[in-house]
């Protein structure tokens, strides 16, 4: 009895069979900012997690601010949600009234002016790690790159390196 082995050709054919039609989730996705293509995919998947419900804790990494990008932080405030800010001192009157106004909607706020990095963790779900900060210029007006991550062992990770960085920040005065 002669057996058949199957070729390459054969198990890709087998797979689009079997999984024609179902929805693979992806534990990651690549989001941008493209403003002259008009793609604000960090932006959009933004505002449908703000959008999606009520969230238990949003922990937030953005050195800079505006009241735009306030406004996604305020709006989950209002719904109950924790959230927790570090970013960098304010050196520009946009970044400094974007604080103020979070920091009278309860939103907590540590400086820490050697971090670099952007992140938003949704309790932990997702993460969303990128270039780009909470302001016109990282959300709208600049080529920006980030990932919007489901996996929960790399978003725990991402919460985990948050409350690192939360430790060693200072508590933003008013």
């Amino acid at each position: 009895m002669e057996v058949k082995l199957a070729t390459h050709k054969d198990v890709i054919t087998r797979f689009i069979d079997l999984y024609e039609g179902v929805k693979l989730e992806r534990p990651y996705e690549l989001l941008f900012t493209d403003p002259p293509a008009r793609v604000k995919t960090i932006k959009t998947r933004l505002g449908a997690l703000v959008e999606s419900g009520v969230w238990s804790e949003v922990d937030v990494v953005s050195l800079y601010l505006d009241q735009g990008g306030a406004e996604y932080l305020v709006k989950l405030r209002e719904r109950g949600t924790r959230v927790r800010l570090i970013t960098r001192k304010p050196n520009k009157k946009a970044h400094e009234d974007a604080l103020k106004t979070l920091g009278e909607k309860g939103v907590e706020l540590r400086v820490n002016n050697v971090v670099h990095c952007r992140l938003i963790v949704f309790d932990e779900e997702v993460a969303i790690i990128s270039t780009a900060d909470l302001d016109a210029e990282g959300l709208d007006n600049q080529r920006q790159i980030g990932v919007y991550i489901t996996d929960r062992a790399t978003v725990k990770q991402c919460k985990t390196f948050f409350y690192k960085l939360w430790e060693e920040s200072q508590v933003q005065s008013s």
